[in-house]
């Protein structure tokens, strides 16, 4: 599945369809087995992962048939992605789609799988950008956002990452 930015029907989040249903249980799976994400409320998480759940913007990557790794992404206007990236507030459901703007928003690996989500990267990049441009957020030690990245590709195919400054978002 690639990303795309079409939404056809209008979302229900009380009558959630049964693919809705398992892909939010793969999630919570996989939220259970992350440290930073224990410690956050069921509110909070309700904040981060419902909306791109909902929306159909969630990756799962599986090993041996089980849910083992998360990719959030969404499709930001210039407004949406200077509040998200520049200041911090969390997205809301109509900013998921809400421009042209493609942000890979949130990777969780839990165990330090790091064969796994290098292979999970690789086809984000390749396959699920369809090796077009997009930006994610480098976290610091402490878990919160520390740079703004962009990833593009060359007129050769070879992958280009370069640094954002907060200046350029939203323009």
């Amino acid at each position: 599945m690639t990303a795309d930015n079409t939404n056809p029907q209008p979302i229900d989040i009380e009558h959630p369809k049964p693919e809705v249903l398992a892909t939010m249980g793969d999630v919570f799976y996989v939220l259970q087995r992350s440290p930073y994400h224990q410690r956050l409320t069921l509110a909070q998480l309700r904040v981060m992962w419902e909306p791109p759940v909902h929306l159909g913007q969630v990756w799962v990557f599986r090993a041996d048939g089980y849910p083992r790794g998360l990719q959030s992404f969404a499709f930001l206007s210039a407004d949406a992605e200077r509040r998200f990236a520049g200041e911090g507030v969390a997205l809301r459901m109509d900013d998921w789609r809400s421009g042209d703007r493609r942000w890979a928003v949130e990777t969780i690996v839990p165990y330090s799988n790091w064969r796994l989500m290098r292979q999970g990267w690789n086809w984000v990049c390749t396959t699920g950008f369809a090796k077009q441009k997009f930006r994610f957020q480098r976290l610091a030690p402490d878990s919160k956002p520390a740079r703004i990245m962009e990833s593009s590709f060359s007129a050769t195919g070879r992958q280009v990452i370069r640094r954002v400054e907060k200046s350029a978002l939203g323009a």
